[in-house]
């Protein structure tokens, strides 16, 4: 993880990789960054799936986990020392623990995808960092770490991209239930279920702004996306990328920046980041090849 210490002196900022260090590097004071993301990184030659994080405004960029990946989706432990990802082992698919500081792995998981790696779409830690949401075979999960059980919370339609509403209290998910892909969310104290966006465009990748006021989202059709933000008083649908080809976005923790994954070319992704105030754009891409599902890093 890139653990970044902002003082007036000189900063040292150490990466951690598999439990050793990988570099510390000593810099000149700067302005507070913008924040980290981690994101999948697909190799040029063999297409291998690599998770990598990059601190944006410093340009340090390292891979995270030495072993390829089965899909590239992570998530982050609130307090930012522990990573969940879905890995290749020799007994198949499993999503894993890293924990940062020691480097040490643990399998969450003890069934393998029934549909391989696209049956594992995405997992989500819980704000209080005590459970996991996560998808697999197109179902929803939960998984909680106190007594390690996990217990399926869906049983209709192909269900995929789930997060946490910031009260802890709901998931919020897409499913295929009624036709088309639209967003959904269940309350965990009774399990009701409610539709909360309806239109024939499929969705993907809902995240909550941090006030839980509203819902970022993905839409595909005829291989154009669009970024869309759903405003949960009133219903409101907006537009908020221009390009056509925005995917999987995700909010930082103070709600001011959207990271998220355009296609530049035929065979290559970069990673954008958008000031939602004033809508200004940046390309954050380093890595040489594909650059997919950016998520912001919590910093310590």
């Amino acid at each position: 993880m890139l653990i970044v210490y902002l003082t007036r002196v000189l900063v040292t900022i150490v990466l951690v990789f598999s439990g050793s260090v990988l570099a510390a590097i000593t810099i000149a004071p700067l302005l507070p960054s913008t924040g980290a993301i981690s994101y999948a990184a697909v190799e040029v030659h063999d297409r291998s799936i690599y998770l990598r994080i990059r601190d944006i405004d410093r340009h340090i960029d390292r891979q995270l986990v030495s072993q390829p990946l089965a899909n590239g989706v992570a998530s982050w432990s609130p307090d930012g020392e522990r990573v969940v990802y879905t890995a290749f082992t020799r007994s198949g698919l499993h999503i894993e623990m890293l924990h940062i500081r020691s480097g040490k792995t643990v399998r969450l998981t003890d069934q393998t995808s029934l549909i391989g790696w696209r049956g594992w779409r995405s997992h989500e830690w819980s704000p209080d960092g005590e459970c996991i949401a996560f998808t697999r075979d197109g179902d929803v999960f939960l998984h909680c770490f106190a007594n390690s059980h996990t217990r399926q919370m869906t049983d209709r339609g192909i269900n995929h991209f789930v997060t946490w509403a910031p009260d802890g209290q709901h998931l919020l998910f897409t499913s295929t239930r009624d036709g088309t892909t639209d967003l959904y969310t269940l309350a965990l104290a009774n399990g009701t279920e409610r539709q909360i966006t309806m239109s024939g465009v499929a969705k993907t990748a809902p995240d909550y702004t941090p006030d839980g006021g509203s819902v970022v989202f993905g839409t595909f059709f005829r291989d154009m996306g669009q970024i869309m933000r759903y405003d949960i008083d009133t219903g409101d649908v907006q537009q908020i990328t221009e390009s056509g080809r925005g995917f999987s976005p995700t909010i930082s923790s103070d709600g001011r920046y959207m990271v998220y994954g355009v296609p530049s070319a035929q065979t290559r992704w970069d990673i954008y980041v958008m000031e939602l105030a004033t809508g200004h754009i940046r390309v954050v891409t380093a890595f040489p090849g594909e650059e997919l599902v950016p998520i912001w890093v919590p910093l310590p």
